[in-house]
């Protein structure tokens, strides 16, 4: 009985001694493509944390603020972004497409997949005949 005593005590002075573990990392992926499914390369992105958002949604424990990060598409017109867990605007945008945004949720240790389908903008249309 003295040996689960000691051992409970032991427990939870290491529980209360060491730090919380760290949020867990959120990512967002997903290929740019026009309507015919064709790989977009280089398209420019840029990931905005909502954090008014983010505050209201998560534990004071889980926030972690995060600066804008722009990235652009490979060649295969991938991207991949890790990031702390919250709300996001993804901006996405290609030369001669039109621009497109989405609000999207990464939930912490997962991947959200956001395939964006750039459309060539209507100004540039005419030029293209």
């Amino acid at each position: 009985m003295r040996f689960l005593w000691r051992l409970c005590v032991c427990t939870l002075l290491v529980a209360w001694v060491l730090p919380g573990a760290p949020p867990k990392e959120a990512g967002i992926s997903g290929t740019v493509a026009d309507p015919s499914g064709a790989a977009i390369p280089d398209a420019y992105i840029v990931v905005h944390q909502d954090w008014d958002a983010t505050a209201a949604a998560l534990a004071s424990s889980e926030r972690q603020k995060q600066e804008d990060v722009v990235l652009h598409s490979d060649q295969a017109g991938t991207y991949h972004v890790s990031l702390p867990a919250g709300f996001y605007d993804v901006f996405v945008a290609a030369s001669n497409f039109a621009p497109t945004c989405r609000k999207l949720y990464a939930q912490p240790g997962r991947t959200e997949v956001f395939n964006p389908v750039l459309y060539v903008s209507p100004d540039v249309m005419p030029f293209l005949k």
